[in-house]
């Protein structure tokens, strides 16, 4: 009787942590929308549940997708214990990657892909931002530090680009108002993820 009871305590426990966890992710999604988007929250919820109903959902084997009904549209992120240790993490950048709060960027410096970028991030929000200029000198640079040079130009217009760490060579990226800046860095660090401004 006592090992049932310890089973349910412990059961009890990490049921309560994972969902403290998982609203935790909720809270950070809801700083990285800025404009109160609950169906991106519910469409988040949806994909971390059917993760826990059904592991196949996400992955193959040990290879992620965030669809795997859809590998053409959804490329491997890799596999094993690691992606899967994050996963959280994983899913809300994969789903607010797909509906537009969020823009991968990839290491090599597209000027047009990421002046396109940029744009798809403001237009979701509805946020009226300077142009990212194509025919500026960036010669020489990555695409982080591109993106640096030009969130100097938007923070004196209110908003900044910041860098969700995916520890990988592509920079994943929101487009958010300045004022929230530290918010959405700090609920990062919270989750022991790494959040910075470009």
């Amino acid at each position: 009787m006592i090992k049932k009871i310890l089973a349910l305590s412990i059961f009890s426990f990490l049921f309560a942590n994972g969902q403290k966890k998982t609203e935790n992710y909720f809270d950070l999604g809801k700083l990285i929308i800025e404009i109160n988007d609950e169906n991106q929250i519910k469409s988040l919820e949806k994909k971390i549940n059917e993760y826990y109903e059904d592991r196949t959902t996400v992955f193959i084997g040990q290879e992620y997708y965030y669809d795997t009904s859809d590998k053409k549209k959804y490329v491997s992120r890799g596999g094993g214990k690691y992606i899967e240790s994050l996963i959280h993490w994983f899913l809300l950048i994969d789903n607010f990657n797909s509906n537009d709060y969020l823009f991968e960027f990839d290491w090599k410096p597209d000027l047009e892909t990421i002046k396109w970028g940029i744009e798809k991030l403001a237009t979701k929000k509805g946020y009226k931002i300077p142009e990212f200029n194509v025919n500026a000198d960036y010669s020489g640079l990555d695409t982080g530090s591109v993106l640096k040079k030009y969130n100097e130009i938007l923070e004196k217009n209110g908003y900044e680009l910041v860098y969700l760490d995916i520890d990988s060579d592509s920079y994943v990226t929101a487009l958010i108002q300045s004022k929230n800046t530290s918010k959405v860095i700090d609920k990062g660090n919270e989750l022991n993820h790494k959040i910075r401004k470009y």
